[in-house]
C-alpha cells in the first residue's frame, strides 16, 4: 500500500484543525468586510456618517449613508463594536490555532512544504481565487491524502516545485496591496519569498534555495488557436502544456491541507479520478524522460487505488471523466483495476 490512514489521534487533531481553520477563514473574511472607517463629515453646515471600504481588488469605496441623527448615530457605534468584537475574536482564534500548529508537527500531520503553502496563500492574499488557478502537480497529492485522511508514502510526494495551473479564460486581477510591490505574476510569488526571480524560461521562477514555480496553462488544439495570455511586460508568461485541457474541466475540488510548520492552508485541485488518468496518460508519452515515466505511473496508480479503496463514492465512469478521451481513460482505468485485482 502506497499510504497510510491517519491514527485516531492524527484524525482527531486534523479533524479540530481543519474546524478552526473555517472558523479563522469567516473570522478573516468579516474583519475584511469591517475594513475602513465610518467618520462624520461637514458638508453644507450639517454633518453626514460617510462610510470608507475597500471593494474586492482593494480599491477605495467612499458612501454617505446620510445626516447626523439618532439612527446614523447607532448605525456608526454599531459598526464600531462589530469591528472591535472581531478583531478581538481573531486574535483568540489565531492564538489557539498557532498552539494546534504545534500539536500538528507532533503528530505528524503538518505535511506540504512550508514554500509551497505560502505560494499558494500569495496567490489568494492577491485575490486570484480557486476558480483561476488549480495545483496539478505533485503538491495536489497532499490534498488527495488530506481528502481521505490518510499519508502517502514521502517518496511520491517529495518534490522541489510546484505547478500552478491557469484558467485564462477570463482576466488576471490582482488585490491592490503594498505587499505586492505591483501587480504582476512575480509580484505575487515575491510576496511569499523576496527571492524568486525568473528564469531564462518565462512561465518559470527560482527562489535562492532552487525551488521552482511553474505557471501553465492548457494548450489547445490545434495549437495554433492558442489565445495570448495577457500580463505586464517583463512578467512571468503561462506556458501551454498538451493534455491540461482535461484538469481544466475536471471538477475542481478545494481541500485545507497541513503545512510543514503545522498551519492549514487552503488548495484547489482537479478531480483526483483525472488526475490519475492524467498521470498514467503522462507516463505513456514517448517524448516523456524515463525517470518522469516512472514516477507519473506512481502517482497515477497511488491515486486511482486511493480513490478505489478510500472514495467509493467517486467511481471511475460517468460525466465526471467526460472530458477525457473515451480510449485514453478506459486503458488507464483497465491498468488500475489490473493492478488492485493483481
Amino acid at each position: 500500500m502506497t499510504y497510510e490512514p491517519f491514527d485516531m489521534i492524527q484524525a482527531r487533531e486534523f479533524v479540530d484543525s481543519l474546524q478552526m481553520f473555517e472558523s479563522l477563514q469567516e473570522l478573516v473574511h468579516r474583519e475584511r468586510s469591517a475594513r475602513g472607517s465610518m467618520v462624520w463629515m461637514k458638508a453644507r453646515g450639517q454633518e453626514y456618517l460617510h462610510r470608507s471600504s475597500y471593494d474586492d481588488y482593494g480599491k477605495r469605496v467612499q458612501t454617505t449613508l446620510g445626516p447626523r441623527s439618532p439612527e446614523t448615530e447607532e448605525l456608526r457605534a454599531n459598526f464600531l463594536k462589530a469591528r472591535a468584537d472581531v478583531k478581538q475574536r481573531l486574535k483568540i482564534i489565531q492564538s489557539k490555532m498557532a498552539m494546534q500548529a504545534a500539536t500538528n508537527v507532533a503528530r505528524k500531520i503538518a505535511r506540504i512544504p512550508l514554500i509551497a503553502a505560502d505560494t499558494i496563500r500569495a496567490f489568494s492574499n492577491a485575490g486570484i481565487s480557486s476558480t483561476r488557478i488549480k495545483i496539478v502537480g505533485t503538491n495536489a497529492l497532499y490534498a488527495y491524502e488530506s481528502m481521505a485522511a490518510v499519508l502517502f508514502e514521502s517518496g511520491l510526494t517529495s518534490t522541489e516545485d510546484i505547478d500552478l495551473m491557469l484558467n485564462h479564460r477570463a482576466p488576471l486581477r490582482f488585490i491592490a496591496s503594498v505587499d505586492l510591490g505591483e501587480e504582476t505574476l512575480i509580484g505575487v510569488l515575491r510576496s511569499a519569498d523576496r527571492s524568486f526571480e525568473i528564469t531564462r524560461h518565462p512561465f518559470r521562477a527560482r527562489n535562492r534555495d532552487g525551488f521552482l514555480v511553474d505557471i501553465i496553462r492548457p494548450e489547445r488544439n490545434p495549437p495554433w488557436v492558442n489565445e495570448p495570455f495577457e500580463t505586464a511586460q517583463g512578467d512571468m508568461q503561462p506556458s501551454p502544456i498538451t493534455g491540461l485541457v482535461w484538469l481544466e474541466n475536471a471538477q475542481s475540488f478545494e481541500q485545507p491541507v497541513i503545512d510543514a510548520k503545522g498551519m492549514p492552508v487552503m488548495m484547489c485541485v482537479p478531480d483526483p479520478r483525472v488526475f490519475a488518468i492524467h498521470k498514467y496518460w503522462l507516463s505513456q508519452r514517448p517524448e516523456r524522460g524515463a525517470a518522469k515515466a516512472r514516477r507519473d505511473k506512481a502517482q497515477a496508480f497511488a491515486v486511482a487505488g486511493l480513490v478505489m479503496d478510500e472514495m467509493k463514492h467517486m467511481p471511475f465512469d460517468g460525466r465526471s471523466l467526460r472530458m477525457i478521451p473515451r480510449e485514453i481513460a478506459s486503458e488507464a482505468i483497465a491498468a488500475f483495476k489490473a493492478l488492485k485485482k493483481g
